[in-house]
């Protein structure tokens, strides 16, 4: 099974950008299927901290929204590598 996760960070005065771990596949040529998409929400701040985090990024990431209100986004979401290097 493949899987693949991505997200799109853009703060108001530094824009990050788009990181995937795959290849985005335009909707029409996504498996149509029954099982739930989990879809990770988490509102960032200016300052990089977390303030709003829903059920699924609790799910996906393991921290409930209690643990991570209040905290940097960076010390919770971390990557293995930076795309490219």
């Amino acid at each position: 099974t493949r899987k693949h996760v991505w997200f799109q960070l853009d703060l108001p005065d530094r824009p990050v950008g788009i990181r995937s771990a795959g290849p985005v596949l335009p909707t029409s040529l996504l498996p149509v299927t029954d099982q739930r998409v989990r879809v990770a929400v988490a509102q960032i701040d200016s300052t990089g901290a977390i303030s709003a985090w829903n059920d699924d990024a609790a799910y996906i990431f393991g921290h409930t929204a209690e643990q991570v209100i209040g905290k940097q986004f960076t010390d919770f979401v971390a990557w293995p590598h930076t795309p490219g290097t």
